[in-house]
């Protein structure tokens, strides 16, 4: 049989060729001829596909891809070049069914990229910044590592193969190999002697009839139940993966970005000039200069004002706003500053007046009693007015043709403004002449409407409020000239500060190694105190049941001496080494000479500002804000009150004081333990104020009952307010027996239990002996060696020596309305923010916080690793079951 159609399909070749021909009119056109070869004659097709010879298989070019680590960076380089190749195709519209496979995985990173770039500007602190993309990165990677490490691994090491090897194919795509259950390239992957040594390793038997058939049924049937059991568990193992990584890498990422930050930070005082340009932007400017067309030529008044102090300082703190407010009044609107008064104000007079009097009464009694126009011009040419305003002022000033549109000075304004209530008084008398039936109270209703008008202060009456508030000065080109200048100056000033903010808060701020030292320190102390997670979990919603808690704890470890010595010996260790890595974080003396440097180059520019025709002016209260005083000395021998404060001494002290706190902290629990100690030995408890010399035993049970509930809960609120401390009026004198102690707790004696207990706020003496009792004391000679030991001794001395007199004894405790006299002015030196720091964290909220972190740590990562390690264990035994079936059997001839 001879065909035509498949003799030119397999002799025949085509070869397109352009020939240029005339069509019909003319032209050239391009024809392409198809040279066919004529059909060999007596070609039998049958017997050409019956010889084996005749067709071949192309050879193959599917390859398995390697997987080694040193294969790696070429996989990597070849597939992103795969991907950039398959977006552009996609682009254009040719793209095929495995490039939009790559798209859509490409699309889910670049997708998870975007929703991590959005969540980082959400964040405030470096490390959540940066844990963002932490995040997205482990999520992709447990993606590809749990398949790896729990099942391909385990499956490797039981089956003796990979059960998701990757192949690429003749057209160079790369697929999974067992992606396709129905279609396997067998000969891509393995030899013969391959698919054999597997068999072996999978105890086929090598006797069986078609053993590779079988051999590749097993592994497939493996294969296939390891990619179903990666579709059941990734949903869970991928996110839990994703934590427990994000969990592990937070210590170490926190301390990367602590060290890379803190270099940024050295390079911000060493470039200072380049960072403060970067800094610097025209916002203040713009702001200025855009009031400035709005209140051109106009008259300065207090909006105004406030409206340019606001923009001064948008971004800075409203103390320094109230500082330029203050400022600018006193140079725009000066005291002898002098109101135009035109005629068409009248109308604004009475509208004012008008509206202040109907918040409080009714519409038709304000129409009744409200005059028009014309009666108030009467009234100001009336010689009532006159007379009246002739007594302090000439009779030329008091005249309408004065008055209006002429310069009154703020005192005549005030004067003339005053006088419209006795025309408020005639208005009503003729109402109630003409309404008797509803005539004003004279008691009630009439004074009511006249303080309305008159105001609560001069100035605020509704009728001073217009007068004045057309003030001769306005906002001409030397105030314009003004404003800019400080504009100029506070735009550099704010770009110098936001700098040296920036480098206080990278080097000493919450996210600053001191700070994760400590998150590390207050845990640390949990575990050294003894508190159990069961403890934890107790205390962890109630601050209340921490203190008695935290006194049972403290009692215990202070009646044994051994256990004493343990704990102080871990506490003071963990206190030197707290102390070792703030003295590493020294505050730069470059620092404090840039701080210098920034305010008080800003204070010289705003002491000397000139305006047009040579004046200069100074910004006095915005000085005195940002640098003190300039004469402290001399303002404190007439006020002892006046504080060394300055937006310069916080700038310069910020990481001082914030180390200080964070000492202090720890020193108060140190100083606590070993009160505690000294109440369970009965040492060292003298006090000063003993009546009769002999102290009444209930007395000193309510001292030390005080003290030990004072060195865990007391606040600096506290030391202001004397604790309220619970006592007997009237204590048993004639028991002066001393106290007795049993396991640490002192014995209460049994008429103190059953009297009712009230607050004694006026005891001084008590006080007095509650903090000598406290801090005045010497400290166990077993504390003392302790803190020798590592070198901490005359710091805990000054610590206590700080509490005793800057927190002060009983001159400093105070309650609310009581006065408040001492003799002892030269200790009064800690101020607020002094004893904040020097009191520090009370060791209940200490041990509170970190209880909290401690067990939400604790309770995170035990459920979540207990989930994934029932996950893993289960994926890993799943491996023992799977590829179970029965051997061929022979079957059976005849």
């Amino acid at each position: 049989m001879t065909t035509n159609l498949l003799s030119n399909y397999i002799h025949s070749f085509t070869k397109p060729s352009a020939v240029n021909q005339k069509n019909n009119n003319g032209t050239k056109s391009d024809v392409h001829i198809i040279n066919v070869e004529k059909p060999k004659p007596h070609f039998d097709i049958n017997r050409e596909l019956a010889n084996k010879a005749f067709i071949k298989p192309l050879p193959p070019k599917a390859h398995l891809v390697k997987s080694g680590i040193f294969d790696a960076p070429a996989i990597f380089v070849k597939d992103v070049i795969y991907d950039v190749k398959a977006l552009k195709d996609g682009w254009k519209g040719d793209a095929n069914d495995h490039q939009l496979g790559k798209l859509n995985d490409l699309g889910m990173k670049i997708g998870g990229l975007g929703i991590a770039a959005y969540l980082f500007t959400r964040r405030q602190t470096p490390t959540t910044k940066a844990m963002e993309f932490v995040g997205l990165a482990s999520f992709f990677a447990s993606m590809a590592l749990w398949p790896k490490l729990a099942l391909q691994l385990p499956a490797k090491l039981i089956h003796g193969f990979n059960v998701m090897p990757e192949y690429e194919d003749s057209y160079g795509r790369k697929k999974p190999l067992y992606q396709d259950n129905l279609f396997i390239p067998w000969d891509a992957a393995y030899t013969d002697k391959d698919i054999h040594k597997i068999g072996d390793r999978l105890g086929v038997p090598k006797d069986i009839p078609n053993r590779r058939d079988y051999i590749q049924e097993k592994m497939r049937m493996i294969a296939l139940q390891n990619n179903t059991m990666w579709m059941l568990t990734a949903g869970f193992a991928t996110p839990i993966m994703s934590a427990l990584i994000c969990n592990g890498l937070e210590g170490p990422v926190t301390k990367l970005l602590d060290k890379y930050n803190s270099k940024k930070a050295d390079r911000m005082l060493v470039h200072f000039t380049n960072y403060t340009d970067a800094e610097k932007n025209n916002k203040i400017l713009k702001s200025v200069n855009s009031l400035i067309d709005i209140y051109k030529d106009k008259p300065v008044n207090e909006k105004m004002i406030e409206s340019f102090a606001n923009a001064l300082g948008v971004q800075r703190d409203m103390l320094t706003v109230e500082a330029i407010k203050k400022d600018l009044k006193n140079i725009l609107i000066p005291e002898n500053m002098t109101y135009h008064v035109p005629r068409d104000i009248v109308p604004d007079v009475i509208k004012s007046a008008r509206e202040a009097l109907l918040k409080q009464f009714d519409e038709s009694l304000v129409n009744e009693l409200m005059p028009d126009d014309k009666e108030l011009l009467a009234r100001l040419q009336s010689d009532n007015i006159i007379k009246k305003c002739s007594d302090k002022f000439d009779e030329n000033h008091c005249r309408i043709d004065h008055i209006i549109n002429n310069d009154l000075n703020k005192d005549e304004v005030i004067r003339i403004s005053r006088d419209f209530d006795t025309l408020m008084r005639e208005k009503i008398k003729h109402y109630n002449e003409i309404h008797p039936e509803k005539a004003l109270d004279a008691e009630v209703d009439i004074p009511a409407i006249l303080k309305t008008i008159q105001g609560k202060t001069l100035e605020s009456g509704p009728v001073a409020k217009v007068l004045l508030s057309m003030p001769n000065n306005k906002l001409n080109t030397s105030a314009q000239g003004l404003l800019k200048y400080l504009a100029n100056v506070m735009t550099d000033f704010t770009a110098q500060g936001r700098v040296l903010n920036k480098y206080a808060f990278t080097k000493f701020g919450a996210t600053s190694s001191l700070a994760n030292f400590w998150n590390d320190v207050d845990s640390s102390m949990l575990k050294i105190l003894g508190f159990s997670d069961k403890d934890l979990k107790m205390i962890r919603h109630d601050r209340k049941l921490v203190t008695p808690m935290l006194r049972e704890k403290l009692e215990a470890i202070a009646s044994s001496e051994q256990k004493y010595a343990e704990v102080m010996d871990k506490l003071c260790a963990r206190l030197s080494k707290l102390s070792e890595t703030i003295k590493e974080q020294v505050v730069p003396e470059e620092y404090k000479s840039r701080s210098d440097e920034v305010y008080t180059a800003t204070a010289d520019k705003l002491r000397k500002i000139p305006l047009e025709g040579g004046e200069n002016v100074k910004m006095s209260a915005l000085i005195k804000e940002l640098v003190g005083y300039d004469d402290l000395l001399e303002q404190q021998k007439n006020n002892p009150s006046v504080r060394a404060y300055s937006q310069k001494d916080l700038q310069k002290n910020f990481a001082e004081i914030r180390m200080k706190g964070v000492l202090s902290s720890f020193r108060q629990t140190i100083n606590a333990l070993d009160f505690y100690a000294r109440v369970a030995r009965l040492k060292n408890l003298n006090v000063q104020y003993v009546p009769n010399n002999k102290m009444p035993r209930e007395v000193m049970e309510e001292l030390i009952e005080a003290a030990k509930e004072i060195q865990l809960d007391g606040h600096m609120c506290d030391y202001e307010t004397k604790f309220y401390i619970p006592r007997q009026v009237f204590p048993d004198d004639k028991n002066t027996a001393p106290i007795t102690v049993k396991d640490g707790k002192v014995e209460v004696s049994q008429v103190a239990n059953n009297l009712k207990k009230v607050d004694i706020p006026d005891d001084s003496y008590f006080f007095h002996n509650l903090m000598d009792l406290m801090y005045q004391n010497d400290m166990l000679d077993e504390t003392t060696a302790v803190l020798t030991k590592h070198n901490r001794l005359e710091d805990m001395k000054q610590h206590r020596y700080d509490m005793l007199h800057k927190i002060g004894d009983e001159n400093y405790f105070a309650k609310k309305f009581h006065k408040l006299f001492t003799g002892y002015e030269d200790k009064r030196i800690a101020y607020a923010e002094d004893k904040f720091f020097t009191i520090g964290k009370s060791f209940t909220d200490l041990v509170f916080d970190a209880a909290n972190k401690v067990f939400n740590t604790k309770l995170w990562f035990k459920t979540f690793a207990s989930i994934g390690a029932a996950l893993l264990g289960v994926t890993l035994i799943s491996q023992f079951f799977f590829g179970r079936t029965s051997l061929p059997k022979e079957s059976k001839k005849g």
